[in-house]
């Protein structure tokens, strides 16, 4: 059956609410498909738990096992506080708050029989614990077990858990600490300078490559030229600097040594690797290996790093190697 409706469209058998044809969407209705969008569409209000903003959480503590893991926000940064006080690596912290932001539990609990906490991994001795500061006001623990299941604080009920990863909250707490061992604007790079323990030096000059024009493009290789260690090495192998280069950039250690630097070898470095950037230098020296590992230090702090080796193995070649291929 058609029929007109009051904007002079003709119907055929649709319903419309709030208006008919041409009538809005109702506004109690906060649920769309979010199996299209993988994120979060309803109201804080739908739901057990709150609908967290990332900009009023100041306190974040983790607990599972062994470990208790607090990290606090000291703005703009974020510190460690338990079990060891540093500054937090801003990669896992905003993988952390990304977490949050779409925490989303089931309307109704699957069950409210404590009894059961144990089927769904939620009993105490299964859970990742996440205590969290927001507003001022400490919200009740979120429980989140191994399955696609949560509960909050004392609560008896069991919630379906949707969008969160529990890896991301049960990293080891090294893994919570700032590693990363340079920080330097690659753009302002100029050159890139290696001195091996017997004080022969090498210092080859970049000319950034150009941005390409489409984004979807990987960037040209760099091109590095020879101003000192010619002799050493004849003709520059191109890739040799723009590898070392790339993984300085992003070079993270495993954890702190605890080691002093003559056990580490940082007080006679094998390789100074130095990175030329504007008027700043940044220097990262490297010390004894034991094959799996690296001791390292920038210079001028007193902290001794750990570093994988494999991260670091075409820098520790002879520098005569920078006209050889990888």
């Amino acid at each position: 059956m058609r029929r007109v409706c009051g904007y002079g469209l003709v119907c055929l058998g649709v319903v419309f609410v709030a208006g008919g044809c041409g009538g809005k969407k109702d506004s109690g209705d906060k649920t769309s498909d979010s199996s299209r969008t993988g994120t979060r569409t309803r109201s804080a209000s739908d739901g057990p738990y709150p609908d967290l903003k990332r900009d009023k959480i100041t306190q974040i503590v983790v607990s599972w096992g062994k470990y208790t893991i607090a990290i606090e926000q000291a703005a703009p940064f974020w510190r460690v506080t338990t079990p060891f006080k540093d500054n937090a690596d801003p990669r896992m912290v905003e993988a952390v708050l990304r977490e949050l932001d779409q925490v989303e539990l089931g309307h109704e609990p699957v069950t409210t029989n404590p009894k059961g906490w144990k089927h769904y991994d939620l009993a105490p001795n299964q859970v990742v614990s996440l205590y969290v500061t927001y507003d001022g006001v400490k919200l009740p623990p979120l429980h989140i077990g191994a399955k696609k299941y949560a509960r909050i604080g004392d609560k008896p009920g069991v919630y379906t858990r949707l969008h969160m990863n529990r890896y991301t909250f049960s990293r080891p707490p090294a893994v919570w600490r700032d590693r990363q061992l340079l920080r330097f604007a690659a753009a302002k790079a100029t050159a890139l300078e290696a001195v091996d323990q017997k004080g022969r030096r090498l210092v080859a000059s970049r000319v950034a490559a150009p941005a390409p024009r489409e984004k979807r493009r990987a960037r040209a290789p760099d091109t590095w030229t020879l101003s000192q260690g010619k002799k050493l090495v004849g003709k520059l192998n191109q890739t040799i600097p723009n590898v070392i280069f790339r993984r300085l950039q992003i070079l993270q250690a495993v954890d702190v040594a605890t080691v002093d630097a003559a056990a580490a070898g940082v007080d006679k470095p094998r390789l100074t690797l130095i990175v030329h950037a504007g008027s700043k230098q940044y220097a990262l020296l490297l010390g004894k290996t034991d094959g799996a590992h690296v001791y390292a230090q920038v210079r001028g702090s007193d902290r001794i790093w750990k570093l994988r080796a494999r991260d670091v193995r075409p820098a520790l070649r002879p520098l005569a190697a920078w006209s050889k291929p990888l």
